[in-house]
C-alpha cells in the first residue's frame, strides 16, 4: 500500500514519512533539507558554446546566400547557377535527416553530432575555397549533409 504525504513523498510500507520543517521568525516555513545551489563551471559554458555553434553554424549559409548569392555567382562568372545554392543545401539536409534521424536514436547522438560538425566544417572550407559556382553548390550540399 502506498501513502502520499503532503510533500508528495510516498512510502510503500504504509508508514508516513516524517519531515522536519523550520519555522522562521517572519512566519515562513522552510524544509530543513536545503537544496544545493547549482554550480555552472567554465567547462559547462564551453560545452554550451560548442553545442550552440554546432547547431547554429549549420544554418548560417542559408540567410547568407539568400542575401548575397547573386553577387557571389556573378563574381564567379556563373550567374545562372545561383538558383542551386540553397536547394543543394535543402536536398542534402533532407536526406541527412532521413538517414541520421533514426540512427541517432539507436547508436547515440554524440558521435553523430561530432561527425555532422566535421562534415559541416569541410563544407564551409569547400565553399570558402570555391573557384566557381559549382564548387559553391558542392560545398552547400556538403554543409547541408553535416
Amino acid at each position: 500500500m502506498s501513502i502520499e504525504t503532503p510533500s508528495g513523498k510516498a512510502m510503500d510500507d504504509g508508514r508516513l514519512q516524517k519531515e522536519e520543517y523550520n519555522v522562521e521568525a517572519n512566519g515562513a516555513v522552510s524544509n530543513l533539507e536545503e537544496e544545493e545551489e547549482p554550480v555552472v563551471t567554465p567547462k559547462t559554458w564551453f560545452v554550451v558554446f560548442i553545442l550552440s555553434m554546432g547547431y547554429g553554424l549549420s544554418f548560417w549559409p542559408i540567410p547568407t546566400f539568400a542575401a548575397i548569392g547573386g553577387q557571389v555567382a556573378t563574381e564567379l562568372g556563373e550567374a545562372s547557377k545561383v538558383i542551386w545554392f540553397i536547394p543543394a543545401w535543402t536536398l542534402s539536409i533532407t536526406v541527412c535527416f532521413m538517414l541520421a534521424g533514426a540512427n541517432t536514436d539507436l547508436l547515440g547522438r554524440r558521435w553523430f553530432l561530432v561527425g555532422g560538425n566535421l562534415i559541416c566544417f569541410v563544407g564551409h572550407l569547400v565553399i570558402g575555397t570555391a573557384k566557381g559556382a559549382t564548387g559553391v553548390i558542392a560545398g552547400m550540399a556538403i554543409t547541408g549533409f553535416g
